[in-house]
């Protein structure tokens, strides 16, 4: 039984790599084919990267470590500041100010809706949850970040009802939401 659970850790792992390889690679083609070809994807990368890790433990744990949100905090504000004088005209790319107030902003709404949950379903919305949506702010501005929450909730909702549970871990949701609207955007670019 332990080489069993070995050999599907071991899987996950893989399966896990190559869906992240199969993601970056794609995004990289539609990027520089319909965005533009100086755009940073490292940060993309790496923030794909953070959100499926966290997306991982949350799932197995159901936390969210300072290790994960603290470096995706900083890869959004870096985003920021690269795109700055690149003249990338696109929805994936705010300004450091932004950025900022992004941040800031999704904080205060995070912790609010926290305190709401809390009362209502306690452990629903936790710490772990407010850090990862205030850092993925700092990526995506307040606005962009609305949508992936709203549709992180649609698909929790979603999932929930189907497999019969009251509440589920929100990383999952949330990245699973960040490549929506990532091709959700790209699409938008490629129609206009």
């Amino acid at each position: 039984q332990h080489n069993l659970l070995k050999k599907q850790y071991l899987l996950n792992k893989i399966l896990w790599g190559v869906l992240y390889v199969f993601l970056c690679i794609t995004l990289s083609i539609l990027i520089k084919k319909y965005i533009n070809k100086d755009y940073p994807l490292i940060s993309l990368y790496i923030t794909l990267f953070l959100l499926g890790f966290s997306s991982n433990i949350d799932n197995r744990c159901r936390l969210i470590p300072d290790i994960i949100t603290l470096p995706l905090l900083l890869v959004g504000f870096l985003n920021a500041v690269l795109c700055e004088n690149s003249h990338i005209s696109s929805t994936l790319i705010i300004s450091p100010l932004n950025s900022i107030f992004s941040s800031l902003g999704a904080y205060i709404l995070c912790s609010s809706l926290a305190l709401i949950f809390y009362f209502k379903i306690p452990y629903a919305f936790g710490g772990g949850d407010v850090k990862l949506l205030t850092s993925l702010a700092s990526f995506t501005g307040f606005e962009n970040l609305g949508k992936i929450l709203i549709i992180s909730f649609i698909i929790m909702v979603g999932y929930c009802g189907i497999k019969k549970e009251k509440f589920a871990p929100l990383a999952p949701f949330i990245f699973s939401s960040f490549i929506l609207w990532i091709f959700g955007e790209i699409i938008f670019e490629i129609i206009r």
